[in-house]
């Protein structure tokens, strides 16, 4: 076995990709959140997904264009960031993640900026890192891994909430952050004859056979099911505070049967490029580019 490896690290990063997916799925989710009250409940990862927009937009421009303070303020606009929230609130998440350094000069104007993006780590690894600086709740913590796991593998419902549970959360915060996930778009569900409950799925991945799936994986074995999701063991999140989950009886929803019932893009950079685009204008975060990879 390779001593220059250590697995515990491994897993951190790892998780930490997983939980900065969910931003950009958050993200790119973000137009078709139009509830107020549900905007307020993931205003955290909404900002800073538009933080890692703006960030994206200055990126490989300084080596073309003097960012000046006029610039910088006009790509926040791009970004939805106003003038307030920018100075006050994402340059300094962005500095203290390290996704940039700057200035302010005698005249409160921006100066000096430079921009990290992609180089002392991989996108996705800098935005659980921004998401980190900003503060989030345990709400927000329970909710990204409800919007992953969704992704992953449609699962009955019961089984979702198991997922978040090892992930560190209690039963109460993952069912609230599986009540949000649906609230905001990102889950759905759909009942399942076979299973007697609802299938839990992201409808940007699983189509017209996430029942069939869902019902397979339900009649796994529980240490099969859980190695085929990569989540055998807890794992703590990549720089964000690890959620401790205090002992108590088995969650409730193991023991009951839910009633069946209708259910009423950022792109990840290699940490070495540093391609630009050309103009004034960057592409937005989320807009693939010939020189880009999609994360999923």
């Amino acid at each position: 076995m390779d001593q220059g490896v250590n697995p515990v690290d491994d897993e951190r990063r790892d998780e930490g990709k997983r939980l900065g997916r969910a931003v950009v799925f958050v993200h790119q989710h973000d137009h078709k959140i139009t509830d107020p009250l549900v905007r307020a409940e993931v205003e955290i990862l909404l900002l800073t997904g538009k933080a890692m927009d703006f960030a994206a937009r200055l990126k490989g421009h300084q080596s073309l264009v003097v960012l000046t303070h006029e610039l910088v303020v006009s790509y926040a606009k791009h970004a939805g960031l106003g003038g307030l929230e920018l100075t006050n609130t994402v340059l300094p998440a962005l500095k203290n993640a390290g996704l940039i350094d700057y200035r302010i000069d005698a005249a409160n104007r921006i100066s000096n900026l430079e921009e990290y993006v992609g180089v002392s780590a991989t996108v996705t690894e800098q935005t659980v890192a921004l998401l980190d600086s900003l503060g989030p709740q345990r709400s927000d913590l329970a909710f990204l891994p409800s919007v992953e796991i969704g992704a992953i593998a449609p699962l009955a419902a019961s089984q979702h909430l198991d997922q978040i549970v090892k992930r560190g959360f209690t039963e109460q915060e993952a069912e609230d952050a599986l009540r949000l996930a649906r609230a905001v778009g990102l889950n759905l569900d759909a009942p399942s004859d076979e299973l007697n409950e609802l299938v839990v799925f992201s409808p940007y991945v699983w189509g017209t056979k996430q029942l069939s799936l869902a019902t397979f994986l339900g009649n796994l074995p529980p240490n099969e099911r859980e190695a085929l999701l990569g989540s055998s063991r807890p794992r703590p999140s990549s720089q964000l505070p690890v959620p401790h989950r205090p002992t108590s009886s088995p969650p409730s929803w193991r023991s009951r049967t839910t009633p069946a019932r209708r259910p009423r893009h950022f792109t990840s950079e290699s940490s070495s490029s540093r391609t630009s685009s050309s103009g004034a204008t960057p592409r937005p975060w989320g807009v693939a580019a010939s020189t880009t990879r999609q994360c999923w």
